[in-house]
C-alpha cells in the first residue's frame, strides 16, 4: 500500500477490519475487533444484510457510531428479485380485476405492495437493521450517520424506524457534522443516565427543497434541546430533539 492512501490514514487512527466472506474467518475477525475496540478503537467495514449488520450486538463502547453509505437495494437484475416484483404486481392486477368483476367468490386482499414498493422496502429494512446495531439497551448512546442525499426525501426517511425519525438531522457539510457530533458525545459522556441518539444525514442541497428549509434545519442542529417536540404524521422532520427517553417501537 502507498503511504498516503486512505486505508493507511485510517490505520493511524483506528484498527480497521473488513467483514470476511468465509464463515470460518468470522469468529477471528470478531475477536480482533474486541481486542482493539477498547484500546485505540476499531472500525468494522461490513455489508448490509450481512452477519455484522444484522446479527451482532455492538452495545456500549463496542459501537458508538454506525455509518451507512448509500441505500442497500437488492440486485435489480437478480432473477429472484425480478420474479418477486412481477408476482407482487400481478397480485395487485388480480385484485383490481376482481374489484371490477361481479364474482362473489374472490375476496381481494387490501394494502398489497407493488413490486417497486416491495423493492424499496427491502432497502429500508436493511438500513433499519444496520442502524439498530448502535443502540442496544435503554441507557446506550451513539450516532447514526447516513451518507446519502436520498435520505432527505420524505419517501425514504418516512420508512426509517420511528425512533430514528424522531432524531433525524440534516447537515450539508462535514464541518457541521463534526461540530454537532463532538458536542453530542461530550454531553452524552458527561450524563451517564442520558439515553442519547444522534442521527445525521450528510447530504448536499437538493433542488426540490427551498434553501430556507436547510437553513432552518441546520440552525436547529446546532442547538441541543431536551424539549419534547410533537411528531406530526407524515413529517419525518417534525421532531428535532437530539436526546430523550428511548422507546422501543419495533421495526428496527
Amino acid at each position: 500500500m502507498e503511504p498516503n492512501n486512505i486505508w493507511t490514514q485510517i490505520q493511524e487512527i483506528k484498527y480497521p477490519l473488513i467483514e470476511p466472506r468465509k464463515k470460518s474467518d468470522f469468529e477471528q475477525a470478531i475477536a480482533n475487533f474486541n481486542d482493539h475496540v477498547n484500546n485505540r478503537g476499531a472500525i468494522f467495514f461490513a455489508v448490509c444484510r450481512g452477519k455484522v449488520s444484522e446479527g451482532i450486538d455492538f452495545a456500549d463502547s463496542k459501537g458508538r457510531a454506525v455509518v451507512i453509505t448509500g441505500l442497500p437495494f437488492p440486485p435489480i437484475a437478480d432473477t429472484k428479485v425480478i420474479l418477486k416484483k412481477k408476482f407482487m404486481d400481478e397480485e395487485i392486477d388480480k385484485d383490481a380485476k376482481a374489484l371490477t368483476s361481479d364474482s362473489s367468490e374472490y375476496r381481494p386482499t387490501t394494502l398489497r405492495l407493488s413490486g417497486d414498493e416491495w423493492y424499496q422496502q427491502q432497502a429500508t429494512r436493511a438500513v433499519n437493521q444496520a442502524a439498530g446495531r448502535v443502540i442496544r439497551h435503554r441507557r446506550d448512546y451513539g450516532a447514526i450517520i447516513f451518507c446519502d442525499e436520498r435520505f432527505v426525501s420524505p419517501r425514504n426517511s418516512a420508512q426509517l424506524s420511528l425512533w430514528i425519525r424522531q432524531h433525524l438531522k440534516i447537515h450539508e457539510s462535514v464541518e457541521k457534522v463534526t461540530t454537532s457530533l463532538a458536542d453530542f458525545f461530550e454531553r452524552a459522556q458527561n450524563d451517564k443516565s442520558l439515553q442519547a441518539k444522534e442521527v445525521i444525514n450528510l447530504a448536499p442541497r437538493t433542488p426540490d427543497l427551498p434553501p430556507s428549509f436547510y437553513e432552518q434545519i441546520c440552525a436547529e442542529l446546532l442547538e441541543f434541546t431536551k424539549k419534547e417536540t410533537p411528531d406530526i404524521p407524515g413529517d419525518p422532520f417534525a421532531a428535532v430533539e437530539e436526546s430523550g427517553p428511548f422507546t422501543e417501537t419495533g421495526g428496527k
